[in-house]
């Protein structure tokens, strides 16, 4: 199973966030990608902010616009089987709004974690439970 973790790189600041906080939104989605991978090895997962390197640089040098970004963003969502939507401030960024549409739109099943302190292995074990019995 195939699931791609949205979440915000720039958060509140938006388009004025600066280095530093989009590498604090990138550092904790990729603390919860590692508690994903521990606690699910049969899944792989996606979580942007491990390729955000190369994305921010191609960004700031005007190679890719934030539209090209989150077109490919979605097609890779399009790829999974599932969406989880990882929001460890309870902030939605308009990135995420885009990926969560396209998800809701191609009945991809979204999982929110809006609270990851208190999140349980055995929530999201249902959650994948859930779309392997329905995709059999």
């Amino acid at each position: 199973m195939r699931v791609y973790v949205s979440h915000s790189i720039r958060g509140h600041a938006g388009l004025t966030a600066t280095t530093e906080e989009m590498q604090l939104n990138c550092d904790l989605a990729k603390k919860f990608g590692g508690w994903l991978g521990e606690n699910f090895p049969m899944c792989e997962f996606y979580v942007p902010a491990d390729h955000d390197l190369f994305v921010q640089k191609a960004y700031f040098k005007n190679y890719l616009t934030e539209k090209q970004i989150l077109d490919v963003d979605c097609e890779i969502v399009n790829e999974c089987d599932a969406l989880i939507i990882y929001t460890p401030d309870g902030y939605v960024s308009r990135g995420m709004n885009v990926e969560i549409n396209f998800a809701d739109n191609k009945a991809i099943p979204i999982f929110p974690v809006n609270r990851p302190d208190n999140l349980t292995r055995g929530d999201l074990a249902e959650f994948f439970y859930n779309i392997k019995i329905n995709r059999e």
